[in-house]
């Protein structure tokens, strides 16, 4: 299973001006992200755009505002901003939905 992680000391969570979470590859190659899904236990949820792919090694920035996706800042354009809690249970979910890494305050 592939060593993704939620970076909480690299996220920037319950800030409207620029919320995101830091995702971390630390898998030896890069990890196919494409439909993978973040979620909190309110159940707001954010799903990996189709074909995004992780580099070993690397970062990516989920952002819950707008702006233009790159290889290592992706933006969700969500309704509710910030979306993300500090005390909040985040989970990550493979394209299986097989919880693959959970992170807790």
């Amino acid at each position: 299973m592939p060593k993704v992680t939620i970076d909480r000391a690299c996220s920037h969570l319950a800030d409207a001006s620029d919320e995101y979470i830091c995702l971390t590859n630390g898998d030896p190659g890069p990890v196919d992200m494409g439909a993978w899904i973040i979620r909190n236990v309110l159940g707001r949820s954010y799903n990996f755009p189709p074909g995004f792919t992780l580099p070993a090694g690397q970062t990516v920035k989920v952002h819950t505002g707008t702006g233009t996706d790159s290889p290592t800042d992706l933006h969700w354009g969500y309704r509710v901003n910030p979306a993300w809690e500090k005390s909040d249970k985040l989970t990550l979910h493979n394209q299986e939905d097989v919880e693959v890494f959970v992170s807790t305050p």
